[in-house]
């Protein structure tokens, strides 16, 4: 159990140095950089006008965003894929009736 632990941390770890996560960072950064996009998001919220919504999506930082979002879904969709592998193999005691 404690090398499973263990496996799991070192996955953790490499996990948070993916340029994924960096890129992501600065996608956010480039973001709240752009004063006019976050007063934007900000009526956004306040309104939930779709027009304003369209227009907040026709930015190249949210675009840039959210196709790193997209990537970073991939990953966890893949992640639960194979987790879901390790986790659904039978024990090595027999379950028959």
């Amino acid at each position: 159990m404690e090398e499973l632990l263990d496996r799991l941390d070192k996955l953790k770890k490499e996990l948070d140095n993916l340029p994924l996560f960096k890129e992501l960072d600065l996608c956010r950064q480039n973001i709240t950089n752009n004063k006019e996009l976050v007063e934007k998001i900000e009526k956004y919220n306040l309104t939930k006008n779709n027009n304003l919504r369209l227009e907040i999506y026709s930015y190249k930082e949210i675009q840039e965003y959210k196709e790193k979002e997209n990537e970073l879904n991939l990953m966890i969709l893949e992640i639960n894929k194979k987790l879901k592998t390790i986790t659904n193999k039978r024990s090595c005691h027999n379950e028959s009736n």
